[in-house]
């Protein structure tokens, strides 16, 4: 037993350093065909095997060799200081990036995990996927030079500009028709996280003044078309401007459901995204400037009151509290403006406690993420 979980564990290794070796050989694509793809691939393996075998003879542990290459959430590199992006450990993140790259340009979630498979092997801008891996690439390209950067870098912003839908919306996981991850997706903020990066490389900023005009031009037209769907799937109740729910269908532009907890509805969180999004649009339109009104509105009349969402040993209850600062639901049921819950089941209810344990402390059903929006007030 011991032996194959040895065994095994040196397979996972392998595969992920192997791979992400040969990904990372800058060779001509004609080299990548046909028995040359064979004989450089071989080559990587080779390479990691020896590297691996002189690991485990030199007393690391199984386990440890397994998890070469696990850099955690990407995303967190974001928040290092500007200095950080020529140090050798960014040079190594970025390698790793560029290793990891998907042939269409972007990056899977858990993309250090050979093992996933499914929609989530496939390109994804969910959880910054994709978005972070090209924020980073630029900063170190910037700070150290290499080609290698630039080029990763190019190919990633080329997907989203080519993923994006006629409408102008993108979906959470690209080629993944007939799934819920090909509809428009809000939910965590994915396709505000494509708009605000594009919106950077039309004018240039955040490091992006090396994309060329050409890129630039696409960029600024993707954003506008973004807008423009941001403005076109905003839900209307009774003639009156509401906000936004997670997922929309990507060929009626229609509110749909995402995972089985994840219902038709208008969601408060996403909805902040959206609207600070489009606070920040440097040539804030009459529709725009209405849109987010609108919306700001909406937000302030569903706030709760009175009430608290607090942790109790290792579950979560609403209790009363006359003194607590307004919070808001994560769903309304769109219409009735009532707080929605859901677990896994589907099944829609109207009080968190009719939900599964599970469900009810490993989801954000409660926050306040439109406090400081409602308390700004409308725009002019």
């Amino acid at each position: 037993m011991f032996a194959k979980y040895c065994a095994d564990y040196f397979y996972f290794a392998l595969a992920n350093l192997g791979q992400m070796w040969y990904n990372m050989l800058d060779i001509s694509p004609r080299f990548r065909r046909g028995v040359f793809a064979v004989i450089f691939k071989r080559l990587a393996f080779t390479a990691a095997a020896v590297v691996l075998a002189g690991a485990l003879f030199s007393g690391c542990s199984a386990k440890a060799m397994a998890e070469v290459g696990n850099y955690g959430d990407i995303g967190d590199y974001l928040n290092k200081d500007e200095s950080w992006y020529g140090s050798d450990e960014a040079v190594e993140i970025a390698d790793a990036i560029v290793g990891y790259q998907l042939p269409d340009g972007g990056w899977r979630k858990a993309w250090d995990d050979p093992t996933v498979t499914g929609s989530w092997a496939k390109s994804t801008i969910d959880n910054d996927g994709t978005t972070s891996e090209i924020y980073i690439l630029a900063k170190v390209y910037n700070a150290v030079g290499g080609n290698k950067y630039k080029k990763a870098c190019l190919k990633g912003i080329d997907l989203l500009l080519k993923a994006q839908y006629d409408n102008g919306g993108w979906p959470q996981v690209f080629d993944d028709a007939g799934t819920y991850h090909a509809h428009i997706t809000y939910n965590d903020y994915a396709m505000v996280h494509v708009l605000k990066l594009l919106q950077s490389v039309s004018v240039g900023s955040d490091g992006f003044d090396f994309v060329g005009s050409d890129r630039s031009k696409k960029a600024a037209e993707a954003v506008e078309k973004g807008i423009k769907c941001i403005l076109d799937t905003q839900i209307e109740v009774r003639g009156v401007k509401t906000a936004w729910c997670q997922q929309y269908d990507e060929n009626t532009l229609e509110p749909a459901a995402g995972r089985a907890y994840e219902l038709v509805s208008i969601s408060a969180a996403e909805s902040v995204g959206i609207i600070d999004f489009l606070k920040s649009v440097p040539e804030r339109t009459d529709e725009i400037r209405e849109s987010v009104n609108a919306a700001i509105s909406w937000l302030d009349s569903v706030k709760l009151s009175g009430i608290k969402f607090v942790s109790q040993g290792d579950d979560k209850v609403v209790v009363e509290d006359e003194s607590a600062e307004p919070i808001w639901a994560r769903f309304y049921e769109i219409g009735a403006n009532k707080p929605i819950f859901v677990d896994r089941d589907g099944i829609l209810r109207y009080d968190v406690s009719e939900i599964s344990k599970e469900r009810r402390t490993g989801y954000a059903w409660y926050g306040s993420w439109p406090k400081k929006l409602v308390a700004a007030g409308p725009i002019e």
